[in-house]
This record gives C-alpha cells, structure tokens and sequence, in this order.
C-alpha cells in the first residue's frame, strides 16, 4: 500500500474538522431551538368536542333515513345531511356515530 504524504493528512485531517465543526453548529442551533421551545408559553389546541358544551348549542347531522347523528365532513353521511342541534338527535333517540364520534 502506498503511504500517504504529509499534504494528504493534512487534507482528511481538515476535513475531519470541517464536518465536526458542521455537525457541532447544527447541533447548538437544534439545542437553541429547543430550549426557546421550552420557554415559550404552552400552546392550546382548540377541541372542537368540548367547544359547545350545551346540547342546544352543538350542531349534529343526521340523515333522512339513519339512526345516527354526526359530525360534519362524517364520512358516512350521504350528501343529504340535516343540521340539527345535539337534543333535537337525543331527543329523537339518534344514536351518535361509532366512526367519526360526535
């Protein structure tokens, strides 16, 4: 094998450091990111399960032929959906939807 020259070394010797000192800046700029995440206040997610919690307030959608009531967008309602509110559904003994989970 043929041995390396003193100008080779050096060259993998700099470009040991010049990956280090990449690796080490994306490294601290991660760690700055996470402690101002840390800091920052926490944010809340708006549930839309818990938006209305009075049942004359909560709209629900049923269909003209079903037994269920749903959310909007319910993959199982026809294209045919009525708006109705969640104790007009309970009142009429509508059960609500095992998929979408009203």
């Amino acid at each position: 094998m043929k041995k390396l020259i003193k100008s080779e070394k050096l060259l993998y010797i700099i470009i040991a450091v010049a990956f280090l000192g990449a690796f080490l800046a994306v490294y601290l700029k991660t760690e700055q990111k996470l402690e101002t995440l840390r800091e920052a206040e926490p944010v809340v997610i708006h549930d839309i399960n818990t938006e209305k919690t009075d049942t004359q307030q909560r709209t629900v959608y049923i269909t003209p032929s079903g037994k269920k009531y749903h959310l909007y967008g319910c993959e199982h309602l026809s294209g045919k959906e009525i708006a109705v509110s969640l104790e007009d559904a309970l009142n009429a003994q509508y059960e609500p939807c095992a998929y979408c989970q009203p």
